[in-house]
């Protein structure tokens, strides 16, 4: 309730709050919840559904899940989630491996992604409209060379840390500590001289590469009839019954998409 007042209640800036600040971590069903994702900055498409709703809820508009099908190309994928922009194959393995249903499939020639997912629909002055702000866009800095930075060269690393060691087929006795402290201590000294040389002001993510969230600006209201990615004729689905989301020591209930019911329960 107090993030909401603090939003003004005012839905640009409730949107722009999920978008800018919950990280997408793709995985199917509702997982944290909203106030697991506000508290850990991280939540798939269930769960920056349900923490946008309730604020929305909170600040008197009507607003309710909405279910179905998207289809992305592999470079639409690809910018979303970080994978291999010409490979379809990278990202339906990696929205696969996170458990989100989804295929394959080739429409006129070209390979496309479609996977189930999860949005909001809040109506507005009489209107209904859609936002998903699990769906991001990002800009990308790419990691350094960590072994030129860093003086390191397998070969003779493995050779140094080999010095003295019986080395068989299946084991490895009496590695030379000393030499493998000495050389992980030089490699050390060899990024900090790099990053106070190169880039004094280097964060983690200048040094092995990351993605940060463009921000969206509650400036620019967003006003989407139809969710620009869904497949076509993909049936939306309202919110259905409600179901339990796992908890400890007690299950707590939420009304979310009946479809959500396939998630496992304890």
């Amino acid at each position: 309730m107090e993030l909401s007042r603090a939003l003004k209640g005012n839905v640009d800036l409730i949107y722009e709050w999920v978008y800018n600040n919950i990280e997408n971590l793709p995985s199917y069903g509702s997982q944290k919840g909203g106030l697991g994702a506000t508290i850990d900055g991280f939540g798939n498409s269930f769960d920056q559904a349900e923490l946008m709703i309730q604020l929305l809820r909170q600040a008197g508009y009507t607003a309710d899940y909405q279910f179905g099908t998207l289809r992305m190309t592999a470079a639409q994928a690809g910018a979303w989630l970080g994978t291999d922009p010409t490979n379809i194959w990278a990202a339906n393995n990696y929205l696969a491996n996170s458990g989100v249903p989804t295929s394959v499939v080739n429409i006129s020639g070209t390979d496309g992604v479609e996977f189930s997912h999860c949005w909001v629909l809040c109506n507005i002055g009489g209107t209904n409209f859609v936002f998903d702000a699990s769906q991001k866009t990002y800009t990308t800095k790419t990691k350094i060379n960590l072994a030129t930075a860093m003086g390191y060269n397998a070969s003779t690393f493995i050779t140094r840390a080999k010095t003295g060691a019986t080395v068989n087929a299946d084991y490895v006795k009496d590695m030379n500590r000393t030499n493998i402290r000495a050389d992980l201590a030089i490699m050390t000294a060899n990024l900090v001289t790099w990053i106070k040389t190169n880039n004094h002001a280097a964060a983690m993510d200048d040094v092995h590469g990351g993605r940060n969230i463009i921000q969206n600006n509650a400036a620019t209201p967003l006003r989407q009839a139809n969710h620009p990615s869904k497949k076509s004729g993909s049936t939306e689905l309202p919110h259905g019954r409600a179901f339990r989301r796992p908890t400890r020591p007690r299950c707590t209930s939420f009304m979310i998409p009946s479809i959500l019911l396939s998630t496992a329960m304890i």
